[in-house]
């Protein structure tokens, strides 16, 4: 121990500079390997902003075939349509909601949203929600494509997010401008039937039929000619209003969404009624009938069925 006291007095000041040395090399080495940590993790969020960044600028169509043929896509039609999917959802993303709006048909907007607003509220606040989105867009069949949505998680922050949505976008064009325009939220077309069918009873007149990617409306007028009180149908079961395909096949309507109240004429009275029916689309169906098993007029049980 007197050795060691006598040593370190003898060459105290060579002791404290080796330490004071071996310090500073310890405290060099923390600060260069901070600085390479710090270096990796800027190289890496980097890399993850231009990958995502990239993904979100990338092509986002996923094949020129389409889903359910497996026939190849007309490259025009297809460049044509991939653009204006495409300029909708940066809109979208970008908040540009009054710019998104105008992209949509008239008949989708009169049948979802009757004004900006109502496209923020019912379609942007449920999709987007002030988030950006990734998405690919994949011709499903004819001019409708399947765009599938997914967050990005710079915008949610949220690695394991599982809200992706599969959304339906027709492209149609409009009447007027004869420009392409959007039926968005899975709302596919609409056509006019404008078919009238009247007898000393009643008149049915058939106006519209709606079609949706998993089902199908129609929208009807009726006229009660009688002097008793008529009921559509008694909703006693489910198979007494209905469409028929080309194929006779049968789809009945949801009359769980109907209550007796609405199915119910008086007499010289008249209603509308849109009827909702489980006939998913099918771009090769065609509906030719429209039938009523179960209507009643006052007391007697009557069955129409109609070509439309």
């Amino acid at each position: 121990m007197y050795r060691l006291i006598r040593f370190y007095n003898q060459n105290r000041k060579a002791i404290i500079r080796a330490i004071l040395v071996i310090a500073l090399i310890i405290i060099i080495i923390q600060l260069l390997n901070n600085s390479a940590k710090n270096k990796n993790r800027e190289r890496l969020n980097a890399n993850t902003n231009t990958n995502l960044n990239n993904e979100i600028k990338s092509e986002t169509l996923i094949s020129k075939k389409s889903s359910i043929t497996g026939e190849n896509v007309n490259s025009s039609n297809l460049e044509n349509s991939k653009q204006l999917i495409n300029l909708f959802m940066n809109y979208c993303n970008e908040k540009k909601l009054n710019e998104a709006y105008s992209l949509i048909s008239n008949d989708c907007k009169n049948e979802m949203f009757a004004t900006v607003e109502e496209f923020k509220t019912i379609y942007y606040d449920n999709v987007f929600n002030n988030t950006t989105k990734l998405y690919t867009i994949e011709n499903y069949v004819d001019n409708i494509y399947e765009v599938n949505i997914k967050d990005n998680i710079l915008s949610t922050g949220k690695i394991d997010s599982e809200n992706n949505i599969s959304n339906y976008i027709a492209i149609v064009k409009d009447e007027v401008t004869k420009e392409n325009k959007l039926n968005i939220n899975n709302f596919i077309k609409k056509d006019e039937i404008n078919k009238q069918y009247q007898n000393s009873i009643i008149t049915f007149n058939f106006r519209n039929k709606l079609q949706y990617m998993d089902y199908t409306y129609i929208d009807v007028d009726i006229t009660n000619n009688s002097d008793q009180t008529i009921i559509l149908d008694d909703l006693q079961t489910i198979y007494g209003m209905y469409l028929i395909d080309d194929n006779n096949i049968r789809y009945y309507a949801y009359t769980n969404e109907l209550s007796k109240a609405q199915l119910t004429v008086g007499s010289g009275g008249k209603t509308t009624i849109r009827i909702k029916y489980f006939c998913k689309y099918n771009s090769t169906r065609k509906i030719k009938q429209i039938g009523f098993s179960n209507l009643i007029v006052g007391y007697d049980r009557k069955e129409y069925i109609f070509g439309i």
